[in-house]
C-alpha cells in the first residue's frame, strides 16, 4: 500500500492541475491553428482548340484554407497582361466562372489564378493554346476537322503520363498522319 504524504499532496495537486489545464489549451487550440500554406488548382474548359476559343470556363479550387478563417480572395487574369478580368471573396474553397476568357487570336496564353486567405497566398498558371481554324477545306470542296483534348491537362510540374486524344472528322478521304509536339520545339 503506498502512502501519499500530506506535505506533498500540495505538490501532486498542483502538478495535476499543470496537466489538466495543458490538455484542456491544447485542445482548445487544435482548432483554431492555422494552416501553413494554402496552395490553387487551376482548371479551364476547353484550354485549348481553333480560333477564337470563346467560353472557357475556369475552375479554380483552393486546399489549405482555414474554414475559420477569413473570406478567400480569387484572382483570374485570362491572358496574364497584369489586369484582373474576375475577382470576387467567398468562403468557398471552389469557384467556376462559365465563359469568362476568350481568346480571339490563334497562340498561346497565360491563364493565371492566385487566391489569398489572411495574408497567405497562392498562384496557378495554365497554358491555354489556340490554333489556327480546325475547319479546313481540301481537295474538291471536302472538309476536314480535328480537335485535341488531353488528360490530364493541368498539373503540377514535371506533368507526366499525358495522354492525347486525336478526333478527326469530315468528308475528306485518305490516309490522315498525326504529329504531336508536346514540347513546342517543332
Amino acid at each position: 500500500m503506498s502512502h501519499i504524504s500530506l506535505t506533498k499532496f500540495p505538490q501532486y495537486l498542483l502538478y495535476a492541475s499543470f496537466v489538466y489545464v495543458l490538455l484542456v489549451a491544447s485542445l482548445f487550440f487544435a482548432g483554431a491553428q492555422a494552416a501553413e500554406n494554402i496552395s490553387v488548382q487551376l482548371q479551364a474548359s476547353p484550354s485549348s482548340g481553333p480560333a477564337p476559343l470563346n467560353g472557357v470556363d475556369v475552375t479554380v479550387t483552393v486546399s489549405g484554407a482555414q474554414t475559420n478563417g477569413g473570406p478567400i480572395a480569387y484572382r483570374i487574369d485570362c491572358t496574364s497582361d497584369g489586369t484582373w478580368d474576375f475577382t470576387e471573396s467567398t468562403n468557398a474553397t471552389q469557384i467556376t466562372k462559365s465563359g469568362l476568357c476568350s481568346y480571339e487570336q490563334e497562340g498561346n496564353y497565360l491563364l493565371v489564378a492566385q487566391v489569398e486567405q489572411d495574408g497567405k497566398k497562392a498562384a496557378e498558371a495554365l497554358n491555354i493554346q489556340v490554333t489556327s481554324s480546325s475547319q479546313t477545306t481540301v481537295a474538291s470542296g471536302h472538309t476536314l476537322s480535328a480537335s485535341l483534348a488531353a488528360s490530364p491537362s493541368s498539373g503540377t510540374a514535371p506533368l507526366n503520363d499525358v495522354s492525347l486524344k486525336a478526333t478527326v472528322s469530315g468528308s475528306a478521304t485518305g490516309e490522315i498522319i498525326y504529329r504531336f509536339d508536346c514540347t513546342s520545339n517543332g
